[in-house]
């Protein structure tokens, strides 16, 4: 069994997806597993994924109809097999020590660990601190509130979660929702 399960819904992301794969695949750390749903893709998302199923056997690919984003990691996440579960959505990408440095994070029953993002714009490959969505600089350990969730950010892809703490509180995505918090289902 992998020590992380990379959930990573996909959506008509041909454009960008050989880059996010190929930064999971150049992963430091390499005890995990990449689910990606194909969330109903109508270009060559498809045709991607199979080819890196192909290529490395941590790849694993399901096929559903579209259902949206969340109905994607919700599927995932009935999957998953790893103690740790990571998102990260088909057109972004990890660099190389994250997967590292978020499992290093998960030590001494550590439920939740948070890191820092870039973005990049496509166009001019223009680097932002992501200001907008990260308000509340928070460094070292906390104690995880629904306060401090609902301030903190929107985001799941900058984050690593132990499943056991998934699976207790029967966390979900409400589906047909965009910018979503894990919640209760």
């Amino acid at each position: 069994m992998p020590e992380i399960s990379i959930i990573i819904p996909v959506y008509n992301n041909e454009k960008y997806l050989s880059s996010c794969l190929d930064s999971v695949l150049a992963q430091t750390f390499k005890d995990w597993e990449a689910i990606c749903v194909d969330d109903g893709s109508t270009d060559g998302s498809g045709e991607v994924l199979a080819r890196y199923a192909a290529r490395d056997p941590r790849v694993r690919v399901m096929t559903q109809v579209n259902a949206g984003t969340s109905a994607a990691r919700n599927a995932g996440l009935d999957v998953a097999t790893a103690p740790l579960i990571m998102f990260c959505d088909g057109d972004d990408w990890y660099e190389p020590t994250m997967c590292e440095k978020m499992h290093s994070a998960m030590k001494d029953g550590i439920d939740m660990a948070v890191c820092g993002v870039r973005e990049v714009m496509a166009k001019t490959c223009q680097q932002s601190s992501m200001g907008k969505y990260f308000r509340i600089p928070v460094e070292g350990e906390v104690a995880v509130t629904d306060e401090l969730l609902l301030l903190r950010d929107c985001c799941v892809w900058n984050k690593i979660y132990r499943r056991e703490i998934i699976e207790q509180k029967n966390l979900r995505f409400p589906e047909g929702l965009r910018y979503l918090h894990l919640q209760p289902y």
